[in-house]
Formats: C-alpha cells, sequence, structure tokens
C-alpha cells in the first residue's frame, strides 16, 4: 500500500472566481497569501532572485465524481 502524504498548507490562492469549473483558468488572476502567523517576511527575502515558483494547489472544490485519471485529449487543441 501506498504512504499516505499529508500536507499543511504554508499559504492560500485567493481570487475574485465565483463558480467551480474544470477548464479555461488561463485568464484568472491570483494572489497567494502566505500564513503570516507562521511565516515573517523575512522568509520570502531573496523571492524576487528566483526565475519562477512552483505552487501546488490543491482543489479542493473539485467534483470527486468528475475526475479522470487516463489520458484525455487536450482541449481547444486543432493538432
Amino acid at each position: 500500500m501506498a504512504e499516505q502524504i499529508v500536507m499543511t498548507p504554508i499559504a492560500h490562492v485567493v481570487n475574485d472566481i465565483t463558480e467551480v469549473a474544470d477548464d479555461y483558468w488561463s485568464g484568472a488572476r491570483a494572489i497567494i497569501r502566505i500564513d503570516d502567523e507562521r511565516f515573517t517576511p523575512e522568509s520570502l527575502a531573496g523571492l524576487e532572485d528566483f526565475s519562477h515558483l512552483e505552487v501546488a494547489f490543491h482543489f479542493h472544490l473539485t467534483d470527486k465524481g468528475d475526475l479522470h485519471f487516463g489520458a484525455r485529449p487536450a482541449r481547444n487543441n486543432p493538432d
């Protein structure tokens, strides 16, 4: 059996999206709010020197009955 991995969020993604949608997020803008009770501004020191940031996002509002575990075609891709 696979080992369970438990993640404790260090931040939350905040945006103005009001409905749950599986696709079409390309125009969405959001901010990442760091848990300021655990992290000080110094914890972000030097972040601007990196080329990118990796964010693991938990889609907790996703309909579990709509999950697809196999391959599926790319959307809106004419090729």
